[in-house]
C-alpha cells in the first residue's frame, strides 16, 4: 500500500496500469506509465448531443464511468451507436445503428461518371477504373461528390472510383428536435436526453413499442420492435437528373420523388414577390421553398456542437450570415483603479507612477498611439487615471476627467466623428472613440479605461499594454526592446514627456502593508472587496482567478477617503473579463453599481461642457 503523496515506480512506458484501489474509489481514473512513474488522470468522455436515448446507470452499469448512447442489438450480436455493418449475403444492403434504432436501407448506385464502368466482385455498385471523374484526377484515398445531390459520395480505392447514394437513418428523438443544417446529406437529432429502459420493449420516439410490433413511420419506412431495439427497413429512392424543363415532384401518399414538367406547377406568392415552383430563398434567416404554391419555410439551424475556445476566439455574427463564426477575438487592455493593468496578452500588474506614459502605439505602422496620464489622487500614496491623450492619423483627441474632450485642443460636444476615420460618443456612462482600423476605447470619465484592439495588430504593438503576441512572459519588454524584469523598471521606459515632476509611487505590498497595521482600513477593505466572491461570479472564478483583482481591490479601499468608494474599478474590471470569456453567471447578476455617481457626473459635465476650458 502506497502512503500519501508517495510515487509508484513503473517500467511498461505509455501503458495502462491498473490500480484497483483508485479505481473502486473513482471509475473515470485511469493511470499511466510516464517516465517511469504512475500518473492518474479523470477520462474525458465522449460528446452526446443528438443523443435522446441515453440510458439511465444503475445496477452494475452505476461503476462504468461514462455515459453512453444506447446501441442496438441483432441475432445476438450488439452493435455500438454509430455502428454500420453490411448484410452478410447482399452487399447492397447497409445496416446503421442510432440510438437504439437499426436502419436497413439498399444502396443505391449512382450513374458512373465514366464510359466503361466495370463490377468489382463482393461491391454493390459498379466501378470506375480509373480515378478521374468530369475531368478531375482523384487521389488515391480521396472522398468527393461529382454530384449536386450531397447524399452522394464517391471514394478512390485502389486506382478505380466506386459511388453510392447514402440512406439517412430513422432518428430516434420528437420531430421538434430535428434539425437540417446546411451543406450535409442528413437530418440530425439536437440536445440530449437521458432515459430509464424497459426490457423486452422499444423507446422510440418517445414511445414505448411492444416487442413484436410494426410501426409505418413513413412512406419509405417501416419499424418493428426485436430484441428492445426497432429494426428499420427504409426504400432508397434513386438519384433524379429532371431537364431543365420539368421539376422535382413529390406526391404525398408516395415514397419517392419523380420528375414533374414545370407547366404543372403553381407558382407561390410571398411578400409580394412571385417564386418558381422549386425555387427558395432567405429572408432574416428563415430559409423559404415554393413547393406546387405551397410556401414552407423554416428557421436555419446553426450547429450546435462547433468547437471555439473561448479564451482566444470568440462566436461572431458577420454581415449577411444566420450563423455566427468562429474568429479570433480581439485583444483588450484595461487599466483600473491605483493603477492596476492587465495586458493584451493578460499578464496582470501595478504601477502607482505619477507621470505620463505609453499605453499603448501601433509600433508597425503607427495608425495611432495612446498616452495616459497619472496623478496622486486625494493626497494618498499611489496614482489614478487623470487623462487619456489618442493620437490617430493627425488628429489629437484628449479624454479629461468629468467627461471633457477635446480634439486638436478645442473642446467639443458629442457626438463628434471625423467621416470615414473615427468616431466620439457617448455610451452609458462612458467616453466610447472608435476607429475604423480596429480601435476601440472605454473611457468611464474617473479611472477605468478599456483598450480593444482588432486582432489584425497582433505582434505590432508595444507600450505598457504589452505586445500582444498571445506571450504574457515576455510583456514586459521596454522602449529600448529589453526585457525588464520589474513592472517599476519597465514601466519607466514608456515614460513621455517631462519627468522631473514624475514619481514611481509605492508598491502594492508597501500600501497593503500600511493598510494592515490600520485594523478599521484593513476591515473595510475586506468588506467592501468580497463582492469578488458572490455567487454570481462563481463560475467565473473557476476559470478566471479572482486572487489579483482582490489584492488590487485590496489595495484601492485601502487607499481611498472615506466619503469615496474606490472599489468600482476593480469590481468593473473582473466583470468585463468575465462577460467577455462567457462566465458570468447572467441569472444572478451582481447587486454592485457605480452608475448612479457617474451618471450625475455625465449630467453635470454635458450642461456645462463648453463654457469650461482646461489647458
Amino acid at each position: 500500500m502506497l502512503a500519501a503523496g508517495e510515487e509508484q515506480k513503473c517500467s511498461n512506458e505509455g501503458e495502462r496500469v491498473d490500480l484497483d484501489f483508485i479505481e473502486a474509489v473513482d471509475p473515470c481514473m485511469h493511470c499511466y506509465c510516464k517516465n517511469g512513474v504512475v500518473k492518474c488522470g479523470k477520462a474525458e468522455c465522449p460528446s452526446l448531443e443528438g443523443c435522446h436515448v441515453i440510458p439511465y446507470q444503475y445496477g452494475t452499469a452505476a461503476s462504468s464511468c461514462c455515459a453512453t448512447c444506447n446501441g442496438c442489438k441483432e441475432d445476438g450480436i450488439s452493435y455500438k451507436n454509430g455502428a454500420l455493418w453490411g448484410d452478410k449475403t447482399n452487399p447492397c444492403i447497409v445496416k446503421e445503428c442510432k440510438a437504439g434504432v437499426i436502419t436497413a436501407t439498399s444502396a443505391l448506385c449512382p450513374v458512373p461518371q465514366c464510359e466503361n464502368p466495370v463490377k468489382l466482385e463482393g461491391e454493390c455498385c459498379p466501378s470506375c477504373p480509373t480515378c478521374e471523374v468530369k475531368g478531375t484526377e482523384y487521389k488515391e484515398g480521396d472522398t468527393f461528390t461529382p454530384l449536386d445531390d450531397k447524399c452522394v459520395t464517391c471514394s478512390c480505392q485502389n486506382g478505380t472510383s466506386n459511388c453510392l447514394k447514402k440512406a439517412c437513418p430513422v432518428l430516434n428523438c420528437h420531430a421538434d428536435k430535428i434539425v437540417h443544417l446546411d451543406g450535409e446529406c442528413c437530418p440530425k437529432c439536437s440536445g440530449t436526453r437521458k432515459v430509464f429502459l424497459v426490457p423486452g420493449m422499444c423507446l422510440f420516439q418517445h414511445t414505448m413499442v411492444k416487442n413484436g410490433k410494426t410501426s409505418k413511420v413513413d412512406e419509405c419506412t417501416n419499424c418493428t420492435c426485436k430484441e428492445g431495439t426497432m429494426s428499420c427497413t427504409r426504400e432508397t429512392c434513386p438519384i433524379l437528373n429532371c431537364t431543365s424543363d420539368s421539376h422535382v415532384y413529390t406526391d404525398p401518399t408516395s415514397c419517392c420523388p419523380t420528375c414533374r414538367p414545370s407547366s404543372l406547377y403553381k407558382q407561390c406568392e410571398y411578400e409580394g414577390n412571385t417564386y418558381q415552383h422549386g425555387s427558395s430563398w432567405l429572408v432574416q434567416c428563415v430559409h423559404c421553398t415554393c413547393s406546387d404554391g405551397i410556401i414552407t419555410c423554416n428557421k436555419q439551424s446553426c450547429d450546435a456542437e462547433q468547437y471555439c475556445p473561448l479564451d482566444t476566439h470568440q462566436l461572431k455574427f458577420t454581415d449577411g450570415e444566420c450563423c455566427p463564426t468562429c474568429v479570433e477575438r480581439d485583444g483588450m487592455c484595461t487599466v483600473f483603479g491605483d493603477p492596476h493593468y492587465v495586458t493584451f496578452d493578460k499578464k496582470i500588474y501595478d504601477f502607482q507612477g505619477t507621470c505620463k506614459y505609453m499605453l499603448a502605439k501601433d509600433c508597425h505602422s503607427k495608425q495611432f498611439a495612446i498616452y495616459v496620464q497619472n496623478f496622486d489622487r486625494y493626497n494618498m500614496p499611489g496614482a489614478w487615471t487623470k487623462s487619456v491623450t489618442l493620437l490617430i492619423g493627425d488628429t489629437k483627441i484628449g479624454l479629461r476627467k468629468n467627461g471633457k474632450v477635446k480634439i486638436n485642443k478645442s473642446l467639443v460636444s458629442l457626438p463628434f466623428s471625423k467621416v470615414g476615420h473615427f468616431n466620439v460618443k457617448y455610451e452609458k456612462e462612458n467616453i466610447v472613440v472608435e476607429a475604423s482600423f480596429g480601435l476601440k476605447v472605454i473611457w468611464n470619465t474617473e479611472s477605468y479605461l478599456e483598450l480593444h484592439l482588432s486582432a489584425a495588430f497582433k505582434g505590432k504593438t508595444c507600450g505598457m499594454c504589452g505586445n500582444f503576441n498571445g506571450q504574457p512572459s515576455d510583456d514586459f519588454i521596454g522602449k529600448e526592446k529589453i526585457l525588464h524584469p520589474t513592472a517599476i523598471e519597465f514601466a519607466k521606459s514608456w515614460q513621455h514627456g517631462r519627468q522631473d515632476v514624475c514619481s514611481v509611487g509605492v508598491t502594492q505590498q508597501e500600501v497593503q502593508a500600511k493598510c494592515q497595521n490600520n485594523f478599521s482600513k484593513w476591515r473595510r477593505a475586506h468588506q467592501e472587496c468580497t463582492i469578488l466572491k458572490s455567487m454570481a461570479l462563481k463560475d467565473c472564478r473557476k476559470k478566471i482567478s479572482v486572487d489579483p483583482y482582490y489584492k488590487s481591490c485590496v489595495t484601492d479601499s485601502c487607499n481611498c477617503p472615506r466619503h469615496r468608494k474606490c472599489t468600482c474599478d476593480v469590481v468593473t474590471a473582473y466583470v468585463r473579463e468575465c462577460e467577455r470569456s462567457g462566465f458570468y453567471n447572467t441569472e444572478a447578476p451582481l447587486n454592485y453599481s457605480c452608475s448612479r455617481q457617474r451618471r450625475r457626473i455625465l449630467q453635470r459635465k454635458t450642461k456645462n461642457l463648453l463654457l469650461e476650458d482646461e489647458s
